[in-house]
Formats: structure tokens, C-alpha cells, sequence
């Protein structure tokens, strides 16, 4: 069965595009453009097993939609969220013949290179974040979410001129490796 990802984004270009690149690389994807619209698949049954959400959505917002959806379902699924709060900012969406890799990069300060070993550690504030809000607790989640489905992450970096998180989505994860076992043992 093949892994589901429902796509949260108003620009039915970039919808599109980011579908497109998903179904090549092995993956049922359906996108919304409302946050209402989508909560309203869920309610209906619909579960995918990752969420690329856009926070800026006409009516209810990404952040609201992640509230409203925590409050309703119990289940865990893991959201990337997705903001183009300003123009230095890509996500890259490709496939190779095994993954489909999304990149999400900017062009901001960059991570100094004594910090990358330790971005995703619980807690962790690297030396040019110590200027921004937040408590060094989203990338160890994006981490560890990202591991438990046997996903990669990686990072590139240089100060001064931005970074780069590569992520690469295999295309039969262990999990499904295992799954698919268990059901030829089975039948």
C-alpha cells in the first residue's frame, strides 16, 4: 500500500507540483487548498501518514488548522510545515529512483559549523539562533519524527549565506518492508 500525504497549500501550482513529484516517486497524495477543506477529509476517515501544511492559508490559518486538528484527533502524524514568511526561502521537491527528496533552503545566517553536530540534540540553541525565539525543541521532533520512519535528514550550511535540510523519503521504508513480510507470511 502505498503511503499517503495530504498537502495543505493555497497556490494550486505549488499544490500541484508538489503532488506530481510525490506520485512519481511512489506516493497517493491529495491537496487542499483550505485548512477547512482538509479538516473536513479527516473528519470523514481520511488518514494520511504525513502532512505538508502551508501556514499561509486564506481563512483558517496553518497554525490554527494544527490546533484545531491536535484538539480532534488523537492520532500521530507527523506535519511539515511549510511558510514563505518571506522570499529567501525554497522548497525543492525531486526524486531519485529509490526516494523523493524534499529540500527546504534559505539564505539566512547559516549555521556555524561548531553547531551542526548538534542542531537536532533535545534542547539545543545553536550559536546565531540564541537571537530568535524558541526553546532548541523542533528540530530534535522533526528529528525523531523523521527516524521513526526510517527517513533521512540532513543539513548543509554556511554562515553567511544560508542552509539547506534535505530530507529523503525512501521509497519502501523499513516499516513497510516489514508490513509487506508480515503479509506474504501471512497469506
Amino acid at each position: 500500500m502505498k503511503s499517503k500525504i495530504l498537502v495543505i497549500e493555497d497556490v494550486p501550482e505549488m499544490a500541484q507540483l508538489v503532488c506530481m513529484y510525490m506520485e512519481n516517486a511512489g506516493f497517493e497524495s491529495l491537496s487542499f487548498e483550505t485548512a477547512e477543506l482538509a479538516l473536513d477529509k479527516l473528519r470523514d476517515g481520511y488518514v494520511p501518514d504525513l502532512i505538508l501544511l502551508d501556514l499561509n492559508l486564506p481563512g483558517m490559518s496553518g497554525l490554527d488548522f494544527l490546533k484545531k486538528f491536535r484538539e480532534e484527533f488523537k492520532t500521530i502524524i507527523p506535519v511539515i510545515i511549510v511558510s514563505a514568511r518571506d522570499a529567501d526561502e525554497d522548497i525543492i521537491a525531486s526524486e531519485s529512483p529509490d526516494a523523493a527528496i524534499i529540500t527546504v533552503k534559505d539564505t539566512g545566517c547559516g549555521i556555524e559549523e561548531k553547531d551542526l553536530d548538534h542542531i537536532f540534540d533535545l534542547f539545543y540553541r545553536g550559536t546565531n539562533s540564541r537571537r530568535e525565539q524558541g526553546m532548541g525543541i523542533g528540530l530534535s521532533v522533526v528529528k525523531t519524527i523523521i527516524d521513526t520512519h526510517g527517513w533521512k535528514i540532513n543539513v548543509n550550511s554556511k554562515v553567511g549565506e544560508g542552509t539547506s535540510f534535505i530530507i529523503t523519503i525512501p521509497l519502501e521504508t523499513p516499516q513497510n518492508s516489514e508490513e509487506s513480510t508480515q503479509n506474504s507470511v501471512e497469506k
